[in-house]
């Protein structure tokens, strides 16, 4: 592990102080981390998943969370209300869509070698390109739901929705773009789920186009 942070990071908030700095980035809370192995940011800890969710811990420091919650989410979550990670503090959720590489490099390709052979994939169904865009959504109450492969949780309704783009807020047309990608990727999920069922697809397309209407409500002003 190393000791210092890359240039162009800026110092964690206080929540996130004390956590190791590992390549140069403070290490989240929920990556896993295998005994004589090095943390790999792409694998998180289903037991931490699992603490954060008992014990009301931020999902990037693990230290307990207060009355607010904020979610780091990408667009398809705000349509369908739907996350496979638990909320953060502001500060730890704003830091993350700073610095998160992933979250501020959309067109970087990720990185699937190498991979733990304990690894598996999020609760539901796992769309792991970039959208471009991320979300911190912040809400006092969520629930959660169990699913053939884990847990999901529903995000509850927004205090307050911001938009985030590679380390900025996002301007209304960035958000446009990620977001008309997301739906259509949406689209293209719920067809393919009801491939053999015509009328239980025409009511989950319709169903599908609510939300999405609703979900614009939370769009940036021009």
């Amino acid at each position: 592990m190393s000791t210092g942070l890359r240039r162009g990071i800026a110092p964690p908030p206080e929540h996130l102080a004390s956590r190791p700095i590992v390549r140069g980035y403070p290490l989240p809370y929920f990556v896993a981390q295998v005994a004589g192995e090095e943390p790999d940011f792409r694998l998180a800890d289903p037991l931490k998943f699992k603490r954060c969710l008992d014990l009301g811990l931020c999902w990037v420091c693990g230290k307990p969370l207060g009355s607010h919650r904020v979610f780091i989410i990408g667009p398809m979550c705000v349509v369908n209300r739907t996350t496979s990670e638990p909320p953060s503090h502001r500060d730890c959720a704003e830091y993350s869509a700073r610095f998160c590489p992933h979250l501020i490099h959309p067109n970087a390709k990720r990185r699937e070698a190498d991979r733990h052979p304990d690894s598996k994939s999020p609760p539901g169904i796992a769309v792991l390109a970039n959208p471009g865009v991320s979300v911190l959504w912040e809400s006092k109450t969520y629930s959660t739901y169990k699913v053939p492969n884990g847990v999901l949780i529903d995000i509850g309704e927004p205090i307050t929705v911001e938009w985030w783009t590679e380390g900025h807020k996002a301007t209304r047309s960035e958000v446009i773009e990620g977001f008309s990608a997301s739906v259509e990727r949406l689209k293209q999920l719920t067809a393919e789920a009801y491939a053999n069922d015509t009328y239980t697809r025409d009511e989950a397309m319709l169903e599908l186009g609510k939300q999405t209407g609703e979900a614009m409500r939370f769009l940036p002003p021009d």
